[in-house]
């Protein structure tokens, strides 16, 4: 049965495509399930940076500020996490 999932067509560079092949064959997917797989897990961040980039345009600098933080602190957090060797 066809997904019912939302798609989107990309036009990559040669270079880029060449990339995400020898990272699928290393992880052993298809290169596809690496794109969607590795937006999906970096959802948040996009909609921080939308919200930031909203409440920026509205000259709502404080709420846009907050809602870099957010992306801050996890980032933070994160390499905090990695180099004490935890996986977040």
């Amino acid at each position: 049965m066809p997904s019912t999932k939302s798609r989107m067509m990309l036009t990559i560079s040669h270079e880029l495509h060449a990339v995400l092949l020898a990272w699928g064959k290393a992880q052993g997917v298809y290169p596809s399930t690496l794109v969607a797989s590795f937006l999906e897990e970096n959802r948040p961040i996009f909609q921080a940076l939308t919200a930031a980039i909203q409440a920026q345009k509205k000259g709502k600098e404080a709420e846009a500020l907050k809602a870099m933080s957010v992306l801050t602190g996890k980032a933070l957090a994160d390499l905090g996490g990695m180099m004490q060797g935890k996986k977040h």
